[in-house]
């Protein structure tokens, strides 16, 4: 029996209210991908949206990160800033 292949989509999200559910809801669900949505610090309501779709929806397969520090700030409480996360994929591969 052959696997499926995973397939992973990365949205990032930046004060993206007026767009992100239409985003969302245009995956094909039925590929079962895995949605990956990467919040930079929205100043809207951005986040909430997403949040209501992935219960709504009950989409089991769908990750939030929620960058909640700037870049531009270097904070010790958190260490692992958005863009580590992004790239530790690529360094893991290479």
């Amino acid at each position: 029996m052959t696997e499926k292949p995973i397939i992973s989509i990365i949205i990032p999200c930046y004060n993206s209210e007026n767009t992100i559910e239409d985003c969302i809801n245009s995956i094909p669900i039925s590929m079962e991908p895995e949605i990956i949505i990467v919040d930079d610090c929205s100043a809207d309501n951005s986040v909430n949206i997403v949040k209501n779709i992935i219960r709504e929806k009950g989409i089991s397969n769908a990750y939030l990160y929620e960058n909640i520090v700037s870049s531009r700030i270097f904070d010790k409480r958190y260490p692992l800033e958005i863009f580590d996360m992004c790239n530790s994929g690529i360094l893991q591969r290479s």
